[in-house]
Formats: structure tokens, sequence, C-alpha cells
């Protein structure tokens, strides 16, 4: 006799629940006051204890990525709120990432966050950050209006985030690069372009209409790289109304010496 077959079906997807509006807001506030308190803390400390803190914010766990990749979704005050799964990890933020928040905010161009740029100022910053993102033209990018429902005339809540993750990886992918010889830098930025095929997600639709959670991620982490790549030339690279660099001055630069792949996003 035969066995009899069974038919095995798939787990019907969770409804989508918005977070309520004012916990959001309060959740961006939360992080914001934490960022500012931070920044000024590491503004009054010693040439090492700012060293530390740059050292540490350049340590993320995995716990860390979790957290700090969504901030994109409460990055812009009209964006959809995210979905209510992620909400208490969102509530934790401003404990779990103020401190690294603050201490990327005093690269050159400081640290954008939706509308506001984190921005502080020490002595030792310049000695120990070798990158830089800044406006191209008044605010770039990020400052343009949405359009509900279209890109015409501004950038989709889509666009924002997206660029806004890119700003939040930069740091960490540029930081890896910079930590090789220069011929091993230009080798590793020709080594991430040719890995960039028609096939990579990076050239398919995901990055303008959307994909699954895993798409969005690998196609933006491709978009990062290859923004990190192109920073190595002269001058930089322009994407977003951004002028993205590594190494713009011809200061020292003294990084601590931390593991690459403990840096990779």
């Amino acid at each position: 006799m035969a066995a009899k077959r069974t038919t095995r079906t798939k787990p019907a997807a969770a409804a989508y629940l918005p977070m309520e509006a004012q916990t959001v807001d309060m959740s961006r506030q939360r992080l914001n006051d934490a960022v500012q308190a931070h920044v000024t803390l590491l503004e009054d400390s010693s040439d090492a204890g700012f060293a530390a803190a740059w050292e540490a914010a350049m340590r993320p766990t995995e716990a860390f990525w979790q957290a700090y990749m969504l901030l994109p979704l409460i990055a812009f005050l009209d964006d959809p709120p995210p979905d209510r799964r992620h909400e208490a990890a969102i509530l934790l933020t401003p404990a779990h990432l103020a401190p690294t928040l603050a201490a990327l905010a005093f690269a050159p161009g400081g640290l954008r966050f939706g509308l506001t740029t984190w921005q502080g100022r020490h002595p030792a910053a310049a000695r120990l950050i070798a990158y830089r993102v800044t406006d191209e033209r008044n605010g770039g990018a990020l400052h343009l209006a949405v359009s509900p429902g279209a890109s015409a005339g501004g950038w989709t809540p889509l666009h924002r985030r997206i660029v806004q993750a890119v700003h939040l990886l930069f740091p960490f992918t540029a930081i890896a690069l910079l930590r090789l010889p220069l011929a091993e830098r230009f080798t590793a930025a020709q080594r991430t372009a040719a890995s960039l095929s028609t096939e990579s997600l990076l050239f398919s639709e995901v990055l303008a209409v959307g994909g699954t959670p895993t798409q969005m991620g690998q196609a933006t982490k491709e978009l990062g790289d290859a923004v990190t790549a192109l920073a190595c030339v002269p001058y930089g690279v322009c994407m977003f109304g951004y002028r993205w660099e590594l190494a713009p001055t011809t200061e020292g630069v003294a990084l601590a010496a931390v593991a690459a792949e403990e840096c990779a996003a």
C-alpha cells in the first residue's frame, strides 16, 4: 500500500501592525537626547578617553547590528511607522546605540539621521577619523520632500531609508578599507567593483520598488560597498546629494588596531 502523501502548507505571513505614532516619536526623541548627551561627554573627554570611545564604536556585535539597522525605520517624521514586532528593539536603541552614534558624530560632516545631523568636535577626531560625508548641495537628497505614492518631485520613503542605511554602513566599510595599506586598499576596492555584476541585487529592481527583507539587506549592503569603493578615488564620489570620501586630508591617521572583520557590516 502506498504511503499517504501529506501536503505541507507555508505559514501565513504575519499581518503588519504599525507601532503607535507617539511611541515612535518618543523613541526618536529619546535617541536624539541620548546621542546629544554622549556627544557632550565626548567633547569634554581627554584624547585617550575619546580614542577609547572611538575604538569601542568600531567593535560592533551582532546584537548591535540588529538594532543599528532598525534606525532607518524611525529616521523620518513622515514615514510609515515600523511594524510592532520591532517595538521592543526600537525602544532599546537609545541605551544600545547612543554611545556608538555619538562617536560617529565626530567624523567630518557628522552623522546624518533623518533631517538631523549629529555632530561633535574634539582635537583627537582629526587624527582618528579619515573619512567624511559632506553635503554637496544644501543638505543633499535627504532634505527633498516625499511625494506620496510616487517619486516625482521627491524621494519615496523607501529611497530615503536606503540612503539612510548607506549613511549608517559607510563609517564601518570605510574604516575597514582605511586599515589596509594604500595599495591593498585600492585592490580591495577593485575587488568590490568586480564582484558586482548584472546578476547582483544592486542592479535589480529591489532598490527601486522593494523586495523581501533578505533581498533589501543584500542590495543595500552591495550599495554601501560600492559607495565606499568609489570613495577611494581622489576627492571621493558624489551620490545622493553627498560627497563620500576616504582619507580626505593629509593629516596623520592613527587608527586603533581593530581586526577588519570586526568592523564588517
